[in-house]
């Protein structure tokens, strides 16, 4: 039984590590400022509440945080919407996932998060090897200089 507590602890500070690293994201993307303990105390209230009716813990999810914010969302009403949605297609569209191979959906997923994650990726090497550039183009004329 005490095993099961500690994986339990261990899964809890995962997923509320990865919730607070989301939200920091989501910070620097929106230039405001999230409440980290409100966070804290709304997920595990949830995830609690979540367990007592057998259901399965979770956590903030950075691709749909991202795809939120970049489709122009700002409030609780997108996470909302999106959770609304996301349910009617998995009540009432079951046939049609059922018809869809499992590897078409991870790839969708994958470009999906990837997307977003490689445009912060260029866009940070793009600004480094711009100062980088720069840190030469002053630093090698005047080394040459003294040859």
């Amino acid at each position: 039984m005490g095993t099961h507590w500690l994986n339990g602890a261990y899964f809890a500070a995962v997923g509320l590590i990865e919730s607070l690293m989301t939200l920091n994201l989501i910070d620097d993307m929106t230039e405001t400022r999230g409440s980290g303990n409100r966070e804290c105390v709304a997920q595990g209230g949830a995830n609690i509440l979540n367990g007592l009716f057998g259901g399965m813990g979770g956590c903030a999810m950075i691709g749909q945080s991202i795809i939120n914010i970049n489709s122009g969302g700002r409030g609780r009403l997108s996470g909302a919407t999106a959770a609304i949605a996301l349910l009617c297609f998995v009540l009432f569209g079951a046939p049609l996932i059922e018809q869809i191979p499992i590897a078409a959906l991870v790839g969708v997923m994958f470009m999906v998060l990837l997307a977003p994650l490689l445009g912060v990726v260029l866009e940070f090497y793009t600004k480094f090897l711009a100062q980088m550039l720069l840190y030469l183009s002053r630093y090698l004329p005047s080394q040459f200089g003294k040859i």
